[in-house]
């Protein structure tokens, strides 16, 4: 009956930790800038969010451009891999921040990249960064991530 009894809080445990993650993303959402609040959500019912790796993850907002153009959520001190762009990068942050190795990106800043460029953005320690992003063209990964890219023939 005790393990009954323990199973039952694990899993209603398990479904309270579910729902309130449900319900800390969702605000996280609602908090971001009113326009592009409206294309999040809207492009979250065409398209999953991606997880590139533990902590990051973006989707493909759904906009008439031939830009490709990605909201990334980046948990705090989480990573983006290593990459460089085939073409132009605009990234604007529209919460929290983060470091590359050019230097650190807070709210309303925007980096600015180009084929020649390798970075590797970095979260800032204590909030979750989201980065509207704009490229002529994919990313290329270094690394592991590189390796799987050019085996999936991405």
């Amino acid at each position: 009956v005790l393990d009954r009894i323990d199973a039952s809080e694990t899993e209603d445990t398990q479904l309270r930790r579910a729902a309130q993650n449900a319900t800390d993303s969702l605000q996280e959402l609602l908090d971001l800038p009113a326009p592009l609040r409206e294309v999040v959500l809207e492009s979250a019912l065409d398209h999953d969010w991606q997880s590139l790796t533990p902590g990051v993850r973006r989707l493909k907002l759904s906009l008439e451009s031939q830009a490709e153009v990605e909201l990334y959520r980046i948990e705090p001190r989480r990573t983006v891999p290593r990459h460089s762009h085939t073409g132009s990068e605009l990234t604007l942050v529209v919460a929290g921040g983060f470091t590359d190795e050019t230097g650190h990106f807070g709210l309303g800043d925007i980096s600015i990249k180009g084929p020649e460029n390798t970075h590797q953005p970095t979260a800032d320690e204590h909030e979750v960064c989201y980065a509207l992003s704009i490229r002529e063209g994919g990313l290329r990964f270094t690394g592991i991530m590189g390796a799987i890219q050019k085996v999936l023939g991405q």
